[in-house]
C-alpha cells in the first residue's frame, strides 16, 4: 500500500467526514462502537482500521469502504448515520483487510469503465 492510500488517507477521510458532521470524537467513536482512543488513533494515522471497523464506518456515513483510501474514488450511498453499532454488529470478522482492499480495488475499477 503506498502512503497516498495508508494511514494517513484514512485518517483524513475519516476526519473530514466526522468534522463535516459536526460530531465529537468520543460521539463518533460510541456511534460504531470503538473507545475514542482507538478513534483518536485512526484519525492521527497512528494506526488503520480493522476491517469490521472500516466498514462500520463505511455503513454510518453511507459511503463506500474505498472511500477511505481515495475519496475521490467513491460515492456515498445512503444517509450517513442510517445504520447503527449494533445492526452492524454482524460485519464482525466477516472480512479481513486483504478482501477489503480487494474489494477497494474492485469498486475503483468499475467506476473507471464507467466513465
Amino acid at each position: 500500500m503506498n502512503e497516498g492510500n495508508g494511514p494517513g488517507a484514512v485518517a483524513r477521510g475519516l476526519r473530514s467526514l466526522r468534522e463535516a458532521h459536526a460530531l465529537g470524537c468520543g460521539e463518533l467513536a460510541a456511534c460504531i462502537g470503538v473507545t475514542p482512543e482507538s478513534l483518536r488513533a485512526i484519525e492521527t494515522g497512528e494506526t488503520l482500521p480493522s476491517a469490521a471497523v472500516l466498514l462500520r464506518l463505511s455503513a454510518f456515513f453511507a459511503v463506500e469502504p474505498a472511500y477511505f483510501f481515495d475519496p475521490a474514488s467513491s460515492l456515498p450511498i445512503a444517509g450517513p448515520g442510517e445504520a447503527s453499532s449494533t445492526e452492524l454488529d454482524h460485519l464482525d470478522g466477516l472480512v479481513d483487510e486483504d478482501t477489503l482492499e480487494l474489494l477497494a480495488a474492485l469498486d475503483r475499477s468499475a467506476r473507471k469503465l464507467k466513465g
